[in-house]
């Protein structure tokens, strides 16, 4: 409990931000917050903390917003909301757009009132052609510009997937996979780390669904993760007992899932009044690798924040894994809940909880693994999991967009920095 109390808490700080307010530039460089409470064809009524200001519309530098369309029809020009609907002045005439009808806005560039336009560097995006260019060269993305797609729509919440899929022909690269979207619907990804041990592992991912427009979606994603030659990364309490000198002695400890420890007191031959004790089984001195399959579900929901401040998103998702451990088939699960927020068009806020009865933190791999190893640890009564271990876990970090193609980012679980490539 304490732990979602932990997630509700961080999502509140930023939530309580006021995504009412707006922000109106004028041509002196003036800026003022606040949230309009009368229009007019040539004044704005705009109540900030000091007070209601009316400010002449032709002061004012007016954004330009990309409005896209679920008919595949692409609008450029300045907006106003009118509830379920916007009036969006473009070059063809002033045009009224329902809401329900939009897939997706973003600034696109200022316009005065003389007519002059500044384009955001977002508008013109191309492919990086040097590894320079591929990682800083790109593309710059304006942390201030008004958005609601993020730069990145996540298909992975560090670990675990979300609902949303790659878009077709991207490519993804990261420390740990790489991938590629084969349709809008269907991506394939792989471990690459596991190619040095002989692990041929494959990771398809299906989009059954996605609906909504830019105001509220929903995605629902299934997949599978095959691995020729896994190695268990899962753990479990495992103890037992032996006999020596002093009578009926216990140990116990986390132990890999594919790990069954055997210890015997071994007398030594250059002291016979010596006695130690050692591990005799044969998983000890060498890795394990076993054939998995993961099935997985990820269920997405986003919703808009207003003023087109990016996007707020959950994910409720599981997976089986089966695997044959012992000639005997073994089953382990995962279940989790996502939390990702568009702090600015560059910067997101991840968090997740999930409840996983296999998985050791960092900490709890140092304070728990393999506990008995020597004779004079062995307990004189039966040694029992330790009460204060919990199958609920914390995973909360950042994502940052260095440009549109390479982003890092840092959490708390293992291994703490994340970075990726995507084209």
């Amino acid at each position: 409990m304490k732990y979602l109390i932990t997630l509700l808490i961080l999502a509140n700080l930023i939530f309580s931000q006021s995504d009412d307010n707006q922000s109106f530039k004028l041509k002196d460089g003036s800026v003022v917050v606040g949230t309009i409470q009368n229009e007019t064809d040539t004044e704005i009524e705009v109540l900030t903390k000091f007070g209601l200001v009316e400010i002449n519309k032709s002061f004012l530098i007016q954004t330009q917003y990309e409005v896209k369309l679920n008919s595949g029809e692409t609008l450029i020009g300045t907006k106003v909301d009118n509830g379920n609907s916007i009036i969006l002045n473009t070059s063809i005439g002033e045009l009224t757009i329902q809401k329900s009808d939009i897939i997706n806005i973003s600034e696109v560039g200022k316009v005065t009132s003389e007519g002059k336009q500044n384009k955001n560097n977002s508008s013109s995006y191309r492919r990086p052609y040097s590894m320079t260019d591929f990682l800083f060269g790109t593309s710059k993305i304006d942390k201030d510009i008004d958005f609601v797609l993020g730069e990145e729509q996540l298909t992975d919440l560090f670990f675990d997937p979300t609902g949303y899929t790659f878009k077709q022909s991207t490519l993804y690269l990261s420390g740990l996979s790489f991938g590629f979207g084969v349709t809008d619907n269907l991506q394939i990804t792989t471990k690459w780390g596991g190619f040095f041990y002989g692990n041929l592992n494959l990771r398809p991912k299906y989009k059954v669904f996605e609906k909504g427009n830019w105001e509220k979606q929903h995605a629902l994603s299934i997949g599978a993760h095959y691995h020729t030659r896994w190695m268990p990364n899962k753990y479990e309490w495992k103890s037992g007992n032996l006999t020596t000198d002093n009578g009926e002695k216990y140990w116990g400890g986390y132990y890999r899932i594919d790990e069954n420890p055997i210890y015997e007191i071994i007398t030594s031959d250059w002291d016979p009044t010596y006695q130690y004790l050692e591990r005799t089984d044969d998983d000890e001195n060498g890795e394990t690798f076993n054939e998995m399959i993961e099935l997985f579900g990820a269920y997405t929901y986003s919703k808009a924040r207003a003023g087109l401040k990016g996007r707020i998103s959950h994910t409720l998702g599981g997976n089986l894994q089966y695997i044959s451990l012992n000639d005997k088939s073994t089953v382990l699960y995962r279940a989790y809940y996502g939390l990702d927020v568009d702090i600015n068009s560059k910067l997101k806020m991840i968090g997740e909880l999930f409840y996983d009865p296999y998985f050791l933190e960092l900490w709890q791999q140092f304070e728990y693994e393999d506990n008995y190893y020597n004779l004079e640890e062995l307990s004189d009564t039966k040694v029992d999991e330790p009460d204060n271990y919990k199958p609920i876990h914390l995973d909360f970090g950042f994502i940052y967009a260095v440009n549109e193609s390479f982003r890092f980012g840092i959490h708390f679980q293992k291994p703490f920095i994340a970075f990726y490539w995507k084209l």
